[in-house]
């Protein structure tokens, strides 16, 4: 029992690690000179973000539970609620559109609508599936008119990714990723990725468009024709880097705090953006600090993300999110 608890708490502390890099890279978003750390931090977390859902949906998509599916859809609803009286409170502005994201909700609406996909190709070769999603993808950069409207080009373009997860055993991942010699690969794959990118961003910085899933091929410009081989290679990179990440992931860490808190992602990716609006819009923090210490304000990045990513797991709420999440309708 012992062993199957260490492989639980291992996802959470993924989501953990996941969830930083999400609230980081959002704050970072305030800064300029920051597009190196954007490019790698959007090489992965959604990605892997939608993978772990995948993994573990399962159970929800094949016993056809849409009560537990309906609830992404309201969790969706939950955000950009949030979002409106963010954008309220900082612009003055309202503005809501039911089936149109391009903003943080966006993730919430995909997952309710990759658990209903699922739920309908779940008897068919997995094989089969996920090497059409990938080619489908491939092509549809090409289509411009997949755009924020039911977040149709994301959930094309991130939908092998949930497949996958789905598809694949949480235990055989973990236990095939977990061997020495892997771990060590990782290290140096990792390091090896953010060295490419410290020595070479300017030369492939034309791609960071694409690693949002929301823009067509065009937007790269002379170099679209190639667009289908770009984002073949970005899944390639996409499943490597994920696997080298979770194979760093420890099993336990400490006394299971970090695990607590990855357990709250969720939440956290709810409520991130209002207090990033808070502080920046309202606060003007930056501004202030660079007030008393010129030049200083970016060193604000990564203790405002620490302080972000504690409020927003709070347990004060978690009732609100397990109140969405996990519905009393009885299943028959």
């Amino acid at each position: 029992m012992a062993e199957v608890k260490d492989r639980i708490q291992k996802w959470d502390i993924l989501k953990f690690v996941l969830i930083f890099f999400v609230v980081l890279g959002h704050v970072a978003e305030q800064y300029e000179g920051t597009s190196g750390l954007f490019f790698f931090i959007y090489s992965f977390h959604m990605p892997l973000f939608i993978f772990v859902s995948g993994l573990f949906s399962k159970r929800t998509i094949n016993e056809k539970r849409y009560d537990k599916i309906f609830t992404y859809f309201v969790l969706y609803i939950f955000i950009k609620i949030i979002m409106c009286v963010s954008n309220y409170v900082n612009k003055g502005v309202i503005v809501f559109k039911l089936f149109e994201e391009n903003g943080v909700p966006w993730y919430a609406f995909v997952i309710f609508a990759f658990c209903l996909i699922t739920v309908f190709l779940k008897n068919l070769d997995p094989k089969y599936v996920f090497a059409f999603s990938v080619i489908l993808a491939c092509f549809a950069g090409y289509d411009s008119t997949l755009s924020s409207f039911l977040v149709s080009s994301r959930m094309v373009v991130f939908y092998p990714f949930f497949y996958a997860g789905y598809v694949l055993d949480p235990n055989t991942v973990a236990e095939r990723l977990n061997k020495k010699p892997i771990k060590i690969a990782s290290v140096a794959g990792i390091f090896g990725y953010i060295i490419l990118l410290c020595l070479q961003y300017d030369s492939i910085r034309f791609l960071k468009p694409l690693l949002s899933g929301k823009n067509s091929f065009w937007t790269l410009e002379k170099l679209c024709g190639y667009g289908i081989f770009f984002r073949f290679g970005y899944y390639v990179l996409v499943f490597l880097l994920g696997a080298m990440i979770i194979s760093l992931i420890p099993n336990r860490l400490g006394k299971g705090t970090i695990a607590k808190l990855g357990s709250r992602s969720v939440q956290v990716y709810a409520l991130h953006y209002f207090f990033i609006h808070l502080l920046y819009a309202n606060l003007n923090i930056d501004e202030w600090l660079e007030s008393i210490l010129p030049g200083s304000s970016k060193a604000l990045i990564l203790p405002l993300t620490i302080i972000i990513l504690l409020l927003c797991s709070s347990k004060i709420w978690t009732p609100v999110f397990d109140f969405i999440l996990k519905p009393k309708f009885k299943h028959k």
